[in-house]
C-alpha cells in the first residue's frame, strides 16, 4: 500500500466527513476530526494532546490547487475530483467496497459539450489564433479576474482531468482540447503572474 501523505490524511477526513454528513463542512470540524483520526501526523510537537492546526491548514490549502475543494467563508466543500479521489483513499485506508460517488459523471457529458461548443475552441480549430482573447480562457476554465490564484489553479486542473478522461470517448478531440487548454495557459501567463504577484 502507498504511504498516504498528509494531504491524503486531509482528504480521506474530509470525504469521510462528507460521506456521513453530505453537505458543507466546518472548517474547525475538519481541524478535530483530522487531528482525531491521525493524531500521531498533526500534533504539536512536545504537546501531542493539541492538534497542530498551522500543518494541518497547509495541507488543507494544497488540496485547493489540485482541484479536490473548495473553501469559503470556512467552509470546506469538495469537488466531484475531490470525492472520487478522496473515496479512493478511503477504500485504501479503510478496505472493503465504498460507494464512490455516482454523481461523479453526470455533469460529465454536459461539460464536455460545453467545451466542444467554446467559440475559442473554435477558432483554435481554424488556426484564427490571434482572434483568441482572455475571456476565452476564462470561458474555458469557468473563471473571472476575480477568481482567486489557488481556485483558478484547482480549475485548470480539474478541467483538463475532465479532457483527458474524454480520451476514452475520442482520442482526437481530447488530444485537441488538450492542446488548447495549454495554448491559453501559455499565451496568458500574464493572469497567472498577476494573479500569484
Amino acid at each position: 500500500m502507498k504511504k498516504l501523505t498528509k494531504k491524503d490524511k486531509i482528504l480521506y477526513t474530509i470525504a469521510k466527513m462528507y460521506n456521513e454528513k453530505g453537505r458543507l463542512l466546518r472548517y474547525e470540524d475538519i481541524l478535530v476530526n483530522v487531528y482525531e483520526n491521525f493524531p500521531q501526523d498533526f500534533q504539536i510537537r512536545f504537546y501531542p494532546q493539541y492538534p497542530d492546526t498551522d500543518t494541518i491548514r497547509r495541507a488543507l490549502y494544497q488540496l485547493i490547487p489540485e482541484g479536490y475543494i473548495r473553501i469559503a467563508n470556512r467552509n470546506c466543500a469538495l469537488t466531484k475530483e475531490g470525492k472520487v479521489q478522496g473515496n479512493k483513499i478511503i477504500m485504501i485506508v479503510d478496505g472493503g467496497n465504498v460507494q464512490i460517488d455516482g454523481r461523479k459523471d453526470s455533469n460529465y457529458n454536459t461539460e464536455i459539450k460545453r467545451l466542444l461548443r467554446l467559440e475559442g475552441f473554435g477558432m483554435y480549430q481554424n488556426k484564427k489564433l490571434d482572434k483568441i482573447i482572455d475571456q476565452d480562457f476564462y470561458d474555458l476554465f469557468k473563471s473571472s479576474v476575480r477568481t482567486k490564484p489557488l481556485e483558478l489553479r484547482g480549475k485548470i486542473k480539474q478541467i483538463d482531468e475532465i479532457i483527458k478522461r474524454y480520451s476514452n470517448d475520442n482520442s482526437i478531440l481530447s488530444k485537441i482540447l488538450l492542446e488548447y487548454s495549454s495554448f491559453l495557459q501559455n499565451k496568458f501567463r500574464y493572469i497567472f503572474s498577476e494573479e500569484t504577484g
